[in-house]
């Protein structure tokens, strides 16, 4: 479960502010 968190963070935060795939986190 950690490891799945941990690379969301990384993934989000690697990832621009604004992504679609990511339901467009703006």
């Amino acid at each position: 479960m950690l490891l799945v968190l941990m690379q969301l963070l990384v993934s989000v935060s690697s990832l621009p502010q604004c992504d679609p795939q990511r339901r467009g986190l703006c």
